[in-house]
């Protein structure tokens, strides 16, 4: 995953998805370290050649609470 300027977020562990839509709605990403887990919204994502671009920044992510 990277963010909206292309710096890279972390490794997608598992997408969730709506339960009403089926479109995938949230991402568990790790963040800086692999045991470090945090949820990623996937609204407005979009594919970037073999990446998911999503429109946060990097630091929002580092600093987001870890589950």
């Amino acid at each position: 995953m990277v963010d909206r300027e292309g710096a890279p977020v972390g490794r997608i562990v598992h997408i969730y998805l709506d339960r009403v839509t089926e479109e995938p709605e949230w991402a568990l990403v790790t963040s800086g370290r692999e045991d470090r887990l945090v949820f990623v919204p996937l609204a407005d994502a979009a594919e970037q050649q073999d990446q998911i671009g999503v429109p946060v920044q990097r630091g929002l992510v580092a600093n987001a609470p870890a589950i």
